[in-house]
């Protein structure tokens, strides 16, 4: 008989936490006027290159550290700098590897006052590189020859390429009339939707600035929040497929304008860096048998992936601590700044999601002596959110973002914490197709020569099973037995008619 398989092939992308480690990068800042106290320090940090030889990865950062201080003057100041890391990567597996896109955010910053108008500054940096990675699929498309075959469609979702884009937020904040002048600000982002279509991706998120400025001889901090849109095109995106990815903010410029009314001019250049979900569809033969021999089957499973359409979402955090029994009666909240999430675990259930955590901020407070004292406050929490669609199957990627912190003092020892957390949450769950990846021809089925086959349904057969049990075509089965229904039943009776030639 002829015979022929026809393979085909797939290569669909996943994307997969490629290295998750910590960096240190220290610096010294050298004061215009030397500090008689130093009040807080908080970084920030972003990728400026991302550079890639077939098995190696170089990433070059910066990370802008500011310290805040009391100078010998009595008068509050601050000062900043910038330094540049470079760390390189070894990629296992590299020939799977499409491309990458590492994300990094600032764990900790520490300080040391090292005399003669110097700071020296530690900043713990995590680094989370994420990669597409090539899966092959192979299997059988088609059979050809006497032989009928069973096929299905078999979806394959494949992530595309990484799409990155910077566009600038500028901002125009109002400061109070006795301001004397801005120390700096904190400027974070956040996502509360990302939709798609007509090839374009729309980006509806929330921007917030943590002012820090000295009014009535004080340092004093204010939050201000500001929603944004922004529409990118991507010509290769069509309407079924799905988006996800994170935003983080890179340079900030500020500038002030005390001709009327003293005011803050922020511009953040913000930087989302996606990727886009197609899902591919491929036929293959699941199941086939031959009307002459017997069909050896090789089969094995396709690892798919199945991506759930990112969850992006604010969310509102409360806490309460109590301060130690050694520290000072608290009389007002100066400043609150370095707000950030550590210690970020999460809870999956059936379109559920329960995000715990650790809030970590630097306060600056006024004791009742007047003394201005520094405090780091760690405040648990844990909030749900509902996320449709997520199960338990899912690995769950997870990006949290404090975006406002304000802490009050009540009663003088007791600290109230109320946070907004901007939260993103992307899952993967890997998905085992069972496909046949080769059929070979078997022994030769003995001929019947009997004029007339009549077979006997067994229970829970169905068409398929007893076309493939006595080997003959379907076609030919509801052909000589109009009669029989689509559903067969335990006990029907299947008469099949052979021709024979009688020669005189």
């Amino acid at each position: 008989m002829s015979f022929e398989v026809v393979h085909g092939e797939k290569r669909p992308r996943g994307l997969e936490q490629i290295m998750k480690s910590q960096i240190r990068v220290e610096g010294r800042i050298e004061l215009k006027t030397p500090a008689k106290r130093i009040l807080e320090t908080s970084a920030r940090c972003f990728m400026t290159e991302v550079e890639r030889t077939e098995a190696e990865v170089t990433m070059r950062g910066t990370v802008t550290t500011r310290v805040i201080f009391i100078d010998e003057t009595d008068m509050y100041n601050s000062e900043e700098r910038t330094d540049s890391f470079t760390e390189k990567v070894n990629l296992q597996n590299h020939e799977t590897i499409t491309s990458v896109a590492p994300m990094v955010h600032v764990m900790e910053t520490r300080h040391n006052d090292a005399g003669g108008g110097m700071v020296d500054v530690i900043n713990v940096i995590e680094l989370v590189m994420m990669g597409l990675v090539t899966r092959e699929v192979r299997f059988v498309a088609d059979l050809r020859g006497d032989v009928e075959c069973r096929r299905e469609t078999v979806a394959l979702p494949s992530f595309g390429a990484q799409m990155t884009s910077r566009f600038e937020i500028e901002e125009t904040i109002d400061l109070d009339k006795d301001c004397d002048g801005v120390l700096g600000t904190d400027i974070v982002a956040g996502l509360r939707d990302v939709i798609i279509g007509d090839g374009k991706v729309v980006l509806k998120g929330v921007m917030s600035a943590n002012v820090i400025s000295v009014r009535a001889g004080g340092v004093h901090a204010e939050v201000r929040e500001f929603d944004f849109s922004k529409t990118l095109t991507h010509r290769d995106l069509g309407i079924d497929d799905k988006m996800t990815g994170r935003i983080t903010v890179g340079a900030v410029t500020m500038r002030t304008d005390n001709r009327e009314r003293p005011q803050l001019t922020v511009v953040a250049e913000l930087i989302f860096v996606g990727y886009t979900v197609t899902t591919e569809t491929a036929e293959s033969i699941t199941d086939a048998f031959s009307y002459t021999n017997a069909l050896d089957f090789v089969r094995g499973t396709a690892q798919t992936t199945s991506v759930l359409p990112q969850h992006n979402s604010v969310l509102e955090v409360e806490g309460n601590l109590t301060m130690p029994a050694n520290a000072p009666f608290i009389t007002r909240i100066c400043s609150v700044s370095g707000a950030r999430v550590s210690g970020t675990n999460i809870v999956v259930a059936t379109d559920r999601a329960t995000v715990e955590g650790m809030i970590t901020a630097q306060i600056v407070y006024e004791c009742e002596e007047r003394g201005i004292h520094i405090h780091t406050v760690n405040v648990p929490f844990s909030v749900a959110t509902r996320v449709d669609g997520l199960t338990t199957a899912h690995n769950v990627a997870l990006s949290v973002t404090v975006l406002a912190c304000r802490v009050k003092a009540r009663r003088g020892r007791e600290i109230m914490v109320d946070a907004r957390v901007a939260i993103s949450l992307s899952g993967v769950s890997n998905v085992e197709t069972a496909v046949v990846t080769d059929i070979t021809l078997g022994a030769e089925i003995p001929r019947d020569t009997s004029a007339i086959l009549i077979y006997t349904v067994l229970d829970g057969e169905t068409l398929w099973d007893v076309a493939k049990r006595i080997a003959v075509p379907t076609a030919e089965i509801t052909g000589q037995n109009p009669e029989m229904g689509e559903n067969l039943k335990s006990g029907d009776k299947i008469f099949i008619y052979r021709q024979h030639v009688i020669n005189f």
